[in-house]
C-alpha cells in the first residue's frame, strides 16, 4: 500500500491534512472521503496501472466555484522478471530474478540481458572431453516489461570432436593411406595388422618398395590394445624398419671335372665387398678356396683365376673359379743297346699324353718327329746291324725309353771260297753263312751276286740278300 497525505489550504492560512492508502497493485479504484456526520463522497476513480498517474483534487463549493484541493500521484508498479535456463547441465543465468518497473525495457548483448540497468549474463557450463557447451540465444525478450515475465538463455550441447593423425615413424620407409581424420568423442578404432580402422574409415600403412640395398616392412601401429575409444585427440604411428638386403654369392667352377670351390654360397649384406689373393677369395670374413682336381697321368689340371676379383655386393651374384686343363707332356728317351754297335738321331722327344708310336725299320716316329737308328759302319772285323727298336707302337702315357737294338758280327770267311758272311758259295754251289763247314756241290742257285729263280721268273740281287737271308740258302723269297 501506498500512503498519501492530501492537504487543504484554507484562505485563513490555516490547512486540514488528510492520509489515505491505495494498493501498489495494478487496478482502478473509487476514491472517497468521508466527512463525519455525513456519510462519504465519490471523489472519482483512480487507476494503478504501473505508472505515475497524477490527479488533481478539486473541491466543490455551494455557490458553484471548484477549489484545487491538490494532486496526488499513484505509485509505479514493480514487475516479476524470472530467468531460466533451457538446461541447467547445459548453462546457468547469474540472477534467477528482478523486480523492474512497469514498462521497463530489455537490451540484449550477446550473452547478457540488461534491464533497468541489471545485467543478467547467460554462462555455458564448462566443456567436457564429450561435449561442447554454448550460449545460444535469448528468448521472451521482446518490450516493454509490462507484466511478469520468464526470459529464457537458451544453452547448446554438442558432442566434440576430435583430431586422429596418422604419422609413420620414418616416411622414408612406409607411408599411410591418410595422415588425419576427424572423428566425434566416442568414435572406435581397432588394428588388424598394418590397418586401422577408425569410426568406419580405413587407413593402411603400407612399406616402402623394395630395393637393392634395403627390405622394408611394418612392424606395428605401436599400441599395446588392438581394440579402443577415442576420448581426445589422438596420433597413431605405424612403425616401419629398414634391414639391409642379404644377398647370395655363389661360387661354382667352370668345369667340375677341373676342380673345385670349398663352399657353393654364402649370404652377406648389401654393400659387403670381396677380394681375392691366388686361389682364395675372402668375404665378409670367410675364406673360399679354388681347389684343382688332381693331376693324373693323362691330364694336369690349374686354377687360371676368378671370374671378378675384387668386387661390392650389391643384388645376388656368382662368381667362377675358373680352371684349366692341359694334356701331360712325356719325354720320350731314345738309347742305342751299345752305343758301339750304333747311334739314335735324338736322343730324346717331349711328346704329349697319348701321342702313339710308329715303327719302320729302323725308323721310329712320334708326335710327328722321325728318330732313326743308324748302325755303326762295318769294320774289317765286324758287321754292324739295327735289329729292332724296344718298342715299335702303342701310345705315350708316361715317361718313357726306347732303346735301339744293334748287333754285330764277327767277320768270318768262308774255307770254300773265301767270302764273308751270307754268301753263295761256288766252291760248294750252296748258300752258307762263312762260319758254315764248306761242302763241294754241284748245285746251283746264287752265284754270289744273284740269283735267278727259274720258278717265277724273278733275278735276287746281293742288296735283296742283305734283308732276305733266304736268298743266300738260294731259296726265292717269292715262291720258296
Amino acid at each position: 500500500m501506498s500512503k498519501y497525505k492530501l492537504t487543504l489550504n484554507k484562505s485563513d492560512n490555516t490547512s486540514n491534512s488528510f492520509e489515505f492508502e491505495i494498493p501498489d497493485e495494478e487496478g482502478t479504484y473509487e476514491l472517497w472521503f468521508q466527512k463525519e456526520g455525513f456519510g462519504s463522497i465519490l471523489v472519482g476513480d483512480v487507476t494503478v496501472d504501473g505508472k505515475e498517474n497524477i490527479y488533481n483534487l478539486k473541491l466543490g463549493m455551494s455557490d458553484g466555484r471548484e477549489v484545487d484541493a491538490g494532486t496526488f500521484t499513484t505509485p509505479i508498479t514493480y514487475q516479476t522478471v524470472t530467468f531460466v535456463s533451457n538446461n541447467t547441465s547445459y548453462g546457468t543465468v547469474s540472477q534467477q530474478s528482478i523486480k523492474v518497473p512497469y514498462g521497463s525495457t530489455i537490451s540484449v548483448s550477446g550473452n547478457t540481458v540488461t534491464i533497468n540497468g541489471v545485467i543478467i549474463t547467460a554462462t555455458e557450463v564448462r566443456d567436457t572431453a564429450q561435449y561442447d557447451y554454448a550460449f545460444s540465444h535469448w528468448s521472451q525478450v521482446s518490450e516493454p516489461i509490462t507484466s511478469d515475465r520468464e526470459i529464457w538463455a537458451n544453452f547448446t550441447r554438442t558432442v566434440k570432436n576430435y583430431t586422429v593423425t596418422f604419422g609413420a615413424t620414418n616416411f622414408n620407409y612406409g607411408s599411410v593411406s591418410q595422415t588425419s581424420l576427424t572423428v566425434p568423442y566416442g568414435a572406435t578404432y581397432s588394428i588388424n595388422d598394418n590397418k586401422i580402422t577408425v569410426n568406419g574409415t580405413t587407413i593402411t600403412a603400407t612399406a616402402a618398395t623394395d630395393t637393392a640395398q634395403y627390405d622394408y616392412s611394418f612392424s606395428s601401429w605401436g599400441e599395446t590394445v588392438a581394440n579402443g575409444t577415442i576420448t581426445g585427440d589422438r596420433s597413431f604411428t605405424a612403425i616401419f624398419k629398414r634391414a639391409t638386403r642379404t644377398h647370395r654369392v655363389s661360387f661354382v667352377s667352370s668345369n667340375t671335372s677341373y676342380g673345385t670351390v670349398s663352399q657353393s654360397h654364402i649370404n652377406v649384406p648389401y654393400g659387403t665387398t670381396w677380394s681375392t689373393s691366388g686361389s682364395t677369395l675372402t668375404i665378409n670374413g670367410t675364406s673360399i678356396t679354388a681347389e684343382p682336381t688332381a693331376d693324373t697321368a693323362q691330364y694336369d689340371y690349374s686354377f687360371s683365376g676368378w671370374s671378378v676379383s675384387s668386387g661390392t655386393i650389391t643384388d645376388a651374384t656368382t662368381i667362377t673359379a675358373n680352371f684349366a686343363r692341359s694334356t701331360r707332356i712325356y719325354r720320350v728317351s731314345f738309347v742305342s743297346n751299345n752305343t758301339a754297335y750304333g747311334t739314335v738321331s735324338q736322343s730324346y722327344v717331349d711328346a704329349p699324353y697319348g701321342s702313339s708310336i710308329s715303327a719302320s725299320g729302323n725308323k721310329l716316329t712320334i708326335n710327328g718327329t722321325t728318330i732313326t737308328a743308324t748302325a755303326t759302319a762295318d769294320t774289317s772285323t765286324y758287321d754292324y746291324y739295327f735289329s729292332s727298336w724296344s718298342s715299335t707302337s702303342g701310345t705315350i702315357t708316361g715317361e718313357t725309353t726306347i732303346t735301339a737294338r744293334f748287333y754285330r758280327d764277327t767277320i768270318v770267311t768262308c774255307d770254300g771260297c773265301g767270302q764273308t758272311g751270307y754268301h753263295y758259295c761256288s766252291y760248294c754251289g750252296e748258300y752258307h753263312y762263312a762260319d758254315d763247314e764248306c761242302e763241294i756241290s754241284s748245285g746251283g742257285g746264287w752265284d754270289g751276286s744273284s740269283l735267278y729263280c727259274p720258278n717265277c721268273g724273278n733275278t735276287w740281287t746281293e742288296s735283296d740278300a742283305k734283308y732276305n737271308p733266304c736268298i743266300y740258302d738260294g731259296i726265292c723269297p717269292c715262291c720258296g
